[in-house]
C-alpha cells in the first residue's frame, strides 16, 4: 500500500513539475516530496506501515534522485521519471517493500 501512494503522488507532481501534493485542497498541501517538512527515514519514520507515512518516504528519495539528475544535465529528472514509470510496469502483481 505505501507503494501505492508513493505513485500516486510522485506521478502527477512530477507532471507538473510541483513536489506539493494537495495544496489545491488543504492549503498549503497535504504532503511534501521535496523534504521540506524534514527528511524520512524507513523504518523509523514508517509509523508501523501507515500508507501515506511508507508513501512519503519513498516519494522524497525518488524526488531527490529526480532533482539531482536534473542537476547533472538537463532533461536528467525525464530519465528517472521514465525509470519510475518502466520499473512501475515490471512490478509483480503484489510488491512490497
Amino acid at each position: 500500500l505505501g507503494l501505492n501512494e508513493a505513485l500516486a503522488d510522485y506521478l502527477p507532481c512530477a507532471l507538473d513539475e510541483d513536489p506539493l501534493v494537495g495544496s489545491w485542497i488543504t492549503p498549503p498541501y497535504l504532503r511534501a516530496l521535496d523534504g521540506r517538512d524534514g527528511p524520512r527515514v524507513y523504518p523509523r519514520d514508517a509509523q508501523g506501515g501507515e500508507p501515506h507515512r511508507v508513501g512519503v518516504i519513498v516519494d522524497q528519495a525518488l524526488w531527490e534522485v529526480r532533482v539531482a539528475a536534473e542537476r547533472r544535465a538537463r532533461g536528467g529528472r525525464l530519465e528517472v521519471d521514465r525509470a519510475v514509470v518502466g520499473g512501475v510496469l515490471r512490478l509483480p502483481p503484489r510488491p512490497s517493500l
